[in-house]
């Protein structure tokens, strides 16, 4: 049975997932610990993102953030899936990251204005989230078998319901922190993400030269024949 990579889905922790960790392949355990720092920085950076903005404007004052975010994240998919030119997994990560730094960078940058140049940072968002996601699932994907991928998944699934729990909690917590400027605390935290995000290039560096398999653009929508997909396929837009 061929599996496909998880996205839009979460794949339940397997029950042993930190002991199961030291003996997976050390390639595996390079994406795993890879993807883990870079979704610790990506969680700081969203909540540094997302309370900023809450902060300074109502919901449909931030919406062009949303519209603006999530047909990039598509583009990506297709481009990246399609485009003749060879890609590797790990460079589209760094892409990600970078593009990652650049729109939390920009709420620095615009401050008060920010709200004003929200179409902006919702395509540096989207353009962070395609590149991350198609790098790094499509290299979990690729470097692991039909027999260890459902457990790599789970293992994956565990290390990311921990930072679920434990790094929006540490999160609400540092920008609640009483100091002379509320200000000073956004700082912080965008401070420490930058820094975990600079430390997930280096990981990166590390992983294998996989490239990514190319698709004609029709082969993208082949499993939408099947009723189960289609079915999937609402509920993740849903």
């Amino acid at each position: 049975m061929r599996h496909l990579p998880a996205i839009g889905f979460h794949y339940i922790p397997h029950p042993d997932f930190l002991k199961s960790f030291l003996h997976i392949p050390i390639i595996q355990k390079r994406i795993l610990t890879a993807n883990l720092i870079l979704n610790i920085a990506v969680l700081l950076g969203s909540s540094f993102l997302t309370i900023f903005l809450w902060r300074q404007a109502h919901m449909t004052e931030i919406l062009p953030f949303y519209f603006s975010q999530f047909p990039i994240i598509v583009l990506c998919f297709l481009v990246v899936g399609t485009i003749k030119i060879p890609l590797k997994a790990k460079k589209l990560m760094q892409a990600g990251i970078i593009f990652y730094l650049l729109s939390f960078a920009s709420l620095i940058i615009f401050h008060e204005s920010a709200i004003d140049y929200l179409w902006l940072i919702g395509i540096l968002y989207g353009l962070a989230i395609g590149f991350h996601a198609t790098g790094g699932l499509s290299l979990a994907y690729l470097e692991t078998t039909d027999l260890t991928r459902d457990k790599y998944y789970g293992i994956s699934a565990g290390f990311n319901y921990l930072t679920l729990i434990f790094i929006p909690f540490l999160s609400s917590f540092v920008l609640s922190f009483k100091s002379p400027s509320v200000i000073n605390n956004y700082y912080f935290l965008f401070s420490v993400a930058c820094v975990i995000f600079i430390i997930a290039i280096f990981f990166t560096v590390k992983l294998p030269n996989t490239y990514l398999p190319k698709l004609k653009l029709k082969e993208i929508f082949t499993p939408l024949k099947q009723k189960a997909w289609r079915v999937i396929f609402f509920l993740v837009f849903a």
